[in-house]
């Protein structure tokens, strides 16, 4: 009879586990879905050359063949563009497979956020809540796939292994969470540098006061790990350092050195005027066109302040009773409070510095917004109702501003910054009536609008040009912003840097390398069989005309055709006849 029943308890505990293991599946798959179908809306809105041709390029690139820092250089991105490469061997090389490229990536974000929501306790309809909020706010405002958000995705996915690892006692996830923190922090940095060394303070922050309440066996396994798989991770970029012949200098130079010089110099305009700087964070003078998008607060700054006072008020009320700190060591439940705290100071301050360092559209540096104001809505439930002040009356109102915060945030971030895609710098006081792309275009799950900068190019008119570039037999070179060209026309990326930009995978203006670099772009336009130049409209948009490479420009005046030029809205194409030209001919000097 004992026996049986101890049968029965233990099967009833099973279909339990199996019940809640089975609806964890399901959450699982719902917030991914939903993650993914509205990054794949958003995606389809319109076309900036510049943004948007990054990753289809070098994902192209990879997938034709070339080997970054041997046949092209770039400052960032390798991660974005292998990934990219797979995206196009599985679903071909189209629009399609770029947008499910960032759309899953975007489901997957929502799971990781509300895996950390969840490891913390706060209740399952919140931490959906706040997940699926996340969903609008990470890669919708760019839509496609770019840099940055790969960063601040791998960046929060190695801090939520670190989580792991210092929260499970099994030995087999400690050891695999662990071995993962290093490995998905190098994916971070190879897709963006800036974004991805703000991360480190907080893992090793987590780690570390985790690390309290291990054994020595425990410490020892996580320690190994980490040190193991940074190692390992060490070893494999020599080995195909080696293997792809990749110059060590070439890489320093173009990986680090470059944008080391412009991180410096931005970096220096921070310190040098620091009011001027939180005044620019918290843009207190345009409140209205930027603080209550999103892009600051009232999420990041509320969340900020209320995380602050939560942790204020914890230390009042422990502090009257025995010294905090001692405290906080020997409690873990406390512990899960600092990190909380940490976790949302740090967030909100990568986004605030990131903004203030790069060149992009605020709207694109606060992906954390939602999950830091999920730990704020958990911090305001254990301080207030669960552990200490048990005044669920303090909390109801607290908790109910938290929550009006989050969804007046999410509908003016995307009223003002997904639906105008704020991000791409769309005009849609041009707005152009839905033109289907047929699918030999490859376009035709694209709606074609442009920035203003871009205006002059129907969409008619781009579908002929990429039919008249897969006509030919023989390449061509661009001088413009729309790579993309490559990769949709079929061709191999002639450029040796992935955009025309100084400092970007192109040497800085005035230096010695930048010969070296023109002189590399003609030896690609005879390798790569150019017979075509292309020059998309007067000038690039970072304000590069061809007149600023004189090599180039002086190889192509004397190598052009006299037959006729085509043009297609802002593209214009010019025929080359190569005419076998000297360096004394073309008054190039070494």
């Amino acid at each position: 009879m004992i026996f049986s029943r101890v049968s029965f308890l233990q099967e009833a505990m099973l279909k339990g586990f199996i019940q809640e293991k089975n609806k964890n599946y399901f959450i699982l798959t719902i917030l991914f879905i939903v993650g993914f179908i509205v990054n794949f809306y958003f995606s389809q809105m319109g076309f900036m050359a510049l943004d948007q041709s990054i990753v289809f390029d070098g994902g192209w690139r990879v997938f034709s063949g070339q080997k970054p820092f041997v046949d092209f250089f770039t400052p960032f991105g390798i991660t974005p563009y292998y990934i990219q490469s797979i995206f196009f061997y599985f679903l071909g090389v189209n629009w399609y497979s770029y947008s499910a490229h960032s759309s899953v990536l975007n489901g997957l974000f929502c799971v990781i956020c509300y895996f950390i929501l969840r490891h913390y306790y706060l209740p399952l309809s919140y931490a959906l809540f706040y997940s699926v909020l996340s969903a609008f706010v990470f890669y919708p405002p760019v839509g496609t796939p770019f840099l940055e958000q790969h960063a601040f995705f791998f960046g929060i996915a190695s801090v939520l292994c670190s989580i792991k690892a210092i929260s499970t006692n099994k030995p087999l996830l400690q050891i695999v969470s662990s071995a993962l923190v290093p490995i998905f922090w190098f994916l971070a940095y190879f897709s963006k540098q800036s974004p991805s060394v703000f991360f480190i303070p907080l893992i090793i922050s987590i780690i570390f006061t985790g690390l309290i309440y291990k054994n020595k066996i425990e410490i020892s396994r996580i320690i190994c790990a980490i040190f193991s798989s940074l190692g390992l991770l060490i070893f494999l970029l020599l080995l195909i350092g080696n293997l792809f012949k990749i110059e060590i200098k070439q890489f320093i130079y173009y990986f680090y050195t470059l944008p080391s010089e412009i991180g410096k110099e931005r970096l220096k305009d921070i310190l040098h005027d620091p009011l001027g700087t939180i005044i620019y964070l918290l843009e207190f003078a345009k409140p209205f066109k930027y603080a209550f998008a999103g892009t600051y607060s009232p999420g990041i700054l509320f969340s900020t302040l209320l995380s602050l006072l939560c942790f204020y008020k914890f230390v009042e009320l422990k502090s009257r009773k025995q010294k905090i700190i001692p405290f906080i060591l020997k409690d873990k439940k406390s512990l899960n409070l600092l990190q909380q705290v940490a976790i949302i100071i740090a967030l909100n301050t990568i986004s605030v510095i990131f903004i203030k360092l790069t060149l992009n559209e605020p709207a694109v540096g606060v992906p954390f917004v939602f999950l830091s104001l999920g730990l704020t809505h958990n911090l305001v439930i254990y301080i207030f109702e669960n552990n200490y002040l048990n005044s669920k009356t303090k909390t109801k109102p607290i908790i109910s501003t938290v929550i009006i915060v989050s969804v007046v945030n999410l509908i003016l971030f995307v009223y003002k910054v997904d639906m105008p895609r704020l991000v791409n710098n769309l005009d849609f006081n041009h707005k152009i009536e839905n033109y289907n792309f047929s699918q030999v275009s490859d376009l035709n799950y694209l709606e074609w609008q442009l920035p203003s900068f871009y205006l002059g190019t129907e969409p008619q008119e781009f579908e002929s040009l990429l039919k008249y570039l897969k006509e030919q037999n023989n390449n061509f070179f661009l001088f413009g912003d729309s790579s993309v060209l490559y990769g949709l026309s079929k061709k191999p990326s002639v450029n040796p840097s992935i955009l025309f930009q100084y400092g970007y995978g192109m040497p800085n203006q005035n230096s010695s390398e930048l010969n070296d670099y023109q002189f590399k772009v003609i030896e690609n336009m005879e390798k790569y069989h150019v017979k075509l130049f292309i020059k998309e409209g007067i000038q690039t948009w970072m304000g590069l005309i061809i007149n600023d490479f004189s090599i180039i420009n002086n190889f192509i005046k004397v190598n052009k055709c006299n037959s006729k030029t085509h043009k297609y809205g802002n593209f214009k194409i010019y025929p080359m006849c190569y005419q076998n030209k000297t360096k004394q001919d073309l008054n190039i000097r070494n």
